[in-house]
């Protein structure tokens, strides 16, 4: 649990590096969109077998810490970092610090319902990963196996 991982919009610019990968996605993929801080939150409190607890930054923002309720740290964990939060309500960017790669693709599993498509990356190998909705998080997972 020693990556970053970042999440990307499958915009157009996102589309044409991932054809230049290899990497495929839904050609009917429209495009996606940040989620609000209140979505963001709205998919995480709707996570079964995990505790939530968020820290105030005492500027408007907050960070998000995911926990195994039953194992704790030996489970699957994860910290979000919403990006400058300005209104809870206006689309905003986020990324995930030191994940459990499968959480933070239930993650975004959760949020493609809601904002469309992702990709996720993380800060070392930079291999992509396409989420959409009803993504198998062990099949999607085992690539960067």
């Amino acid at each position: 649990m020693g990556a970053n991982y970042v999440p990307l919009l499958l915009d157009e610019e996102t589309k044409r590096w991932l054809r230049l990968e290899g990497v495929s996605f839904p050609d009917d993929a429209a495009g996606s969109r940040w989620p609000t801080p209140n979505e963001l939150r709205a998919a995480l409190e709707s996570l079964g077998g995990y505790s939530v607890s968020y820290r105030d930054d005492g500027d408007g923002g907050w960070d998000a810490e995911i926990v195994d309720a039953e194992r704790g740290y030996d489970g699957w964990s994860a910290t979000i970092w919403p990006k400058d939060i300005a209104n809870p309500d206006a689309p905003h960017e986020f990324s995930f610090h030191k994940p459990k790669l499968e959480l933070a693709v239930l993650i975004l599993e959760k949020l493609s319902h809601v904002c469309g498509p992702f990709v996720i990356v993380d800060d070392a190998s930079i291999t992509p990963v396409v989420v959409t909705p009803g993504s198998d998080v062990t099949v999607l997972a085992a690539r960067y196996g």
